[in-house]
């Protein structure tokens, strides 16, 4: 018939072991540093995020190979805050 099963969901990423490793003797550098030097409570750091009045659940769909599987609804933009928040050790800043 021509069509795909496509299921709109994340995928994991595997990792590798070297990939892994160097992860794991990453966090052991920094974790050395922080007790000699005790940077991490001069850091502060931020984040945000688009908060939607009307969130959008996706589905499984079908569709041709050659054609998107989703469609943005129009309208969108006008449903949405952005929300930022900044913090350190101590707790939030801002």
């Amino acid at each position: 018939m021509g069509y795909v099963n496509r299921c709109e969901v994340w995928v994991p990423n595997l990792s590798t072991k070297t990939s892994l490793m160097n992860r794991v003797s990453t966090c052991d550098l920094l974790l050395q540093r922080h007790e000699r030097d005790p940077f991490l409570k001069r850091l502060a750091t931020g984040d945000e995020t688009w908060i939607l009045y009307q969130n959008v659940h996706r589905k499984r769909t079908w569709s041709k190979d050659n054609r998107p599987s989703t469609v943005a609804k129009p309208g969108l933009h006008l449903k949405k805050v952005l929300s930022s928040i900044w913090w350190d050790w101590k707790g939030v800043v801002y």
